[in-house]
């Protein structure tokens, strides 16, 4: 049986005189079958899946061969570099109006398409008001708009939650048996065991054929510490008598009891797509709109600007917060607005593993690494606060490991740590945040 799509001998290096990235890969294929690539942050597995997908933008040689009349669709992981338009019915009716669909035809297809990845909402919701799982599902439903024969995703688990790794298992399922072929990048393969029929691990640019763990891959967590636990007098870093958090349109997102949280605390803020986890913590950082609300950080009211390099945040979207040339540029650079000293950069960069990424850009490197990077350029300010919006996403066990033990560093010098996730995890937290049924939960996981 011919392949839908094949890869045969493909070599690239992302610059002439570098070690190849890729090296003899070849992969098939088939129709109704799934092929999922595991491998350490940085391999080369999103390179391989912008070959697979026509587009690249590096130096490759070798075939890539497409059946006749089949086309191919591609989720990156960032959604936010694929969005076009600024309401979701016209984000999924994109590709029908470059097809010559007739406009009348297209509202079917574009609910449909909403539909089959669980985000039955109107044509005219605004993407600005979703949240980065309820855009990464959105892209999906624009790229099976045009029923492509061969649908490609990156690292699907880092961006959903729960749930949305059930419906999406659910719907790849349906996509198989009715022929079309599907390649994942995953570190969490276990998660899709039931959809792979075919698990590679790439390693030094080579693909081997391997098989799927039968437990999920270790998490990552924090040793529990006697430094952790804080005396009576501790500093309050965050307070709030309570409050109802609310979008810029005025739907209110959830309500929240009193907060407070002590110097050298670690609260896990838990909660599905779209329930408001990175509202809070933008709004805490002095990005949202806070006016009015009755929250205290480090006893000011959250603006921009007024906490220096006292309070850090990182976003879900790395590039967002990365600007320089190179990965040193980018570490050296709030160090030298602040006038903190330079040796911490090559400090952290030693601790992540990155000091071989130092000349190179931040700007073409994989998710993973971005979110590396923009953690590193943080960490090394070594701040008071420190909001942390899902910070291990595209990250393998290892390097999820690693960022842990930098945080924990940080913790033991008092430093208060947030960090927004879907799933909950063993971080020896002093609280736990979940944000469901529209009400913010308070739990102590035990004193600090």
């Amino acid at each position: 049986m011919t392949p839908l799509l094949s890869l045969d001998s493909i070599d690239c290096a992302h610059k002439d005189g570098e070690p190849a990235l890729l090296s003899g890969i070849s992969l098939s294929l088939h129709a109704g079958e799934c092929h999922c690539i595991s491998g350490a942050t940085g391999a080369g597995k999103s390179t391989l899946l912008l070959l697979a997908a026509g587009l690249g933008g590096v130096l490759c040689q070798g075939q890539i061969c497409v059946q006749s009349g089949v086309t191919r669709a591609l989720v990156l992981q960032d959604p936010h570099t694929q969005l076009l338009r600024r309401t979701i019915g016209a984000e999924v009716a994109f590709s029908l109006e470059n097809l010559g669909i007739e406009p009348s035809q297209m509202p079917v297809k574009v609910r449909r398409a909403l539909q089959r990845v669980g985000l039955d909402l109107p044509f005219g919701t605004q993407v600005a008001t979703l949240s980065l799982g309820q855009k990464y599902r959105l892209m999906i439903a624009a790229q099976l708009v045009s029923e492509p024969g061969v649908l490609m995703l990156d690292e699907p688990w880092a961006q959903l939650d729960d749930e949305g790794v059930r419906s999406l298992t659910a719907l790849l399922m349906k996509l198989k048996a009715e022929g079309m072929a599907l390649l994942l990048v995953e570190h969490h393969a276990d998660a899709f065991a039931e959809l792979i029929d075919h698990y590679w691990t790439l390693k030094a640019g080579r693909l081997t054929a391997s098989e799927i763990a039968t437990q999920a891959e270790p998490q990552p967590c924090f040793i529990p510490s006697t430094a952790f636990f804080q005396s009576p007098n501790a500093e309050v870093r965050l307070t709030s008598p309570g409050f109802t958090l609310q979008h810029s349109q005025g739907e209110a997102l959830f309500e929240s009891p009193a907060l407070e949280v002590n110097a050298g605390e670690l609260v896990l803020l838990c909660g599905t797509n779209g329930c408001g986890k990175s509202s809070l913590l933008s709004m805490l950082a002095g990005c949202g709109d806070a006016t009015g609300l009755p929250v205290s950080v480090m006893g000011k009211t959250p603006e921009l600007g007024t906490f220096g390099y006292n309070l850090c945040y990182l976003m879900q979207r790395p590039n967002r917060q990365l600007f320089e040339m190179t990965v040193e540029a980018e570490l050296s650079y709030s160090l030298k607005r602040y006038g903190l000293p330079q040796e911490r950069g090559a400090r952290v960069m030693n601790s992540l593993q990155i000091a071989g990424l130092a000349q190179h850009s931040p700007h073409r490197l994989s998710y993973g690494q971005q979110h590396l990077i923009a953690l590193a350029s943080l960490v090394c300010l070594e701040p008071k606060v420190f909001l942390l919006d899902d910070p291990f996403a595209g990250l393998d066990s290892v390097h999820s490991q690693l960022v842990v033990n930098l945080l924990q560093q940080l913790r033991a010098r008092g430093c208060t740590l947030i960090i927004a996730t879907h799933r909950p995890m063993a971080l020896a937290q002093s609280q736990t945040w979940h944000i469901r049924n529209q009400r913010l939960e308070v739990e102590y996981v035990g004193q600090t």
